[in-house]
């Protein structure tokens, strides 16, 4: 639900202090319960401004932050913002008022167009700038999940994580940022070749939502800080996972990417495998025949049921179809063409079809320049 959050017009109270756990102790009155609600204000806030500073500072475009209450029912309100507004002290007020109302805080890893009104695939620039992984040990305790990523670390696959929140008991969340922007296809290779290995929920869709700190995990009989990981993280008395707090360069990326060669390799053969559809034997020019093949083509893509599983979004329907016909040697400029026609509900559909195109040629691109297996 889309909801305008017009929050100076609250006159509502701070949040109360937050319930005894091992950071904060319950409000008992007087001047020392008084101090200590401030300090965890204070302490709180310097937590959200360092998040939004090192994720979100000097990126072009807006978040999304999610609330969504926890019980009785699941109501969620979504709102787009500037990064620098979530460091409003009253944007945070507001924030806190929700929380204490039982919603839980989350906001978008990526960045928003300027001119997005969804967190839908196409509402996100195609470069972003973080991998992000979700340490939820239902499955695999959190420390045995350390242990596999110190054992990346140690091998230089990956290098010490920029930040770590801890968003409850035995789970976390946990990001490389980068300083430039990167193709969120290369970055989304990497994530799901790194959960495969470590067995983590697949959370390497552009739209996800991750937790943001300062605020409570609301869950029924439960309510827990979402924190920072201040320290560094003990593997055992020898080895030890740093907390960088700093954005790595282009070139750490690619140096990961070469350490995941081999992964990559496969990955990527499996997505042409998945993308081949349909063996036409075409020529270049658009005329009649290649209409038809074009519309077929189109069709196997999207009335497929298969493919429609496999490709959530019309718009990744799309680009896997271009990739397609470009591999069948039809003319870039016909495909867009074709595209424009096909797609007529895009508010500018020439953009969205070269844009569109684009990406298929970059996707091919990135499959001829990978090593052999």
């Amino acid at each position: 639900m889309m909801e305008d959050w017009n929050y100076k017009q609250f006159s509502f109270p701070d949040a109360p202090a937050p319930p005894c756990d091992n950071h904060t102790q319950n409000h008992t009155g007087g001047e020392k319960g008084v101090e200590r609600e401030t300090k965890y204000y204070q302490m709180t806030e310097e937590w959200i401004r360092e998040f939004i500073e090192l994720m979100y500072a000097g990126r072009k475009g807006k978040v999304m932050v999610v609330a969504i209450k926890s019980h009785p029912d699941k109501d969620t309100i979504e709102k787009i913002k500037y990064p620098e507004d979530l460091k409003n002290a009253d944007f945070i007020r507001y924030l806190r008022y929700l929380n204490r109302e039982n919603y839980n805080i989350y906001i978008t890893v990526n960045m928003l167009k300027e001119d997005a009104l969804n967190r839908r695939a196409e509402s996100f620039y195609d470069k972003q700038a973080t991998l992000y992984f979700d340490f939820d040990s239902k499955l695999i305790e959190a420390n045995k999940l350390f242990k596999s990523l110190y054992s990346m670390i140690s091998r230089g696959m990956l290098p010490d994580p920029s930040y770590v929140v801890k968003t409850s008991k035995g789970n976390y969340q946990v990001y490389y940022v980068f300083e430039d922007g990167i193709e969120f296809l290369r970055l989304q290779r990497i994530m799901k070749i790194v959960n495969e290995k470590l067995r983590l929920d697949p959370t390497h869709d552009i739209s996800r939502v991750f937790r943001i700190v300062g605020f409570r995990n609301k869950k029924e009989n439960k309510d827990h800080l979402v924190m920072p990981v201040v320290n560094d993280i003990r593997i055992d008395r020898e080895a030890k996972i740093n907390i960088t707090k700093t954005r790595y360069s282009l070139k750490d990326f690619e140096n990961i990417e070469k350490a995941f060669a081999k992964d990559l390799s496969s990955v990527i053969v499996r997505e042409v495998q998945e993308i081949n559809v349909v063996d036409f034997n075409v020529g270049s020019s658009l005329n009649s025949q290649n209409l038809e093949k074009l519309e077929n083509l189109y069709n196997s893509f999207h009335n497929d049921e298969k493919y429609i599983n496999k490709y959530r979004s019309p718009s990744e329907r799309d680009i896997a179809f271009a990739i397609r016909a470009l591999d069948l040697n039809f003319k870039k400029d016909d495909i867009i063409a074709f595209l424009i026609s096909k797609r007529g509900d895009k508010r500018d559909s020439r953009y969205y079809a070269t844009l569109t195109v684009q990406k298929a040629e970059m996707y091919i691109k990135s499959v001829k320049n990978m090593p052999e297996l």
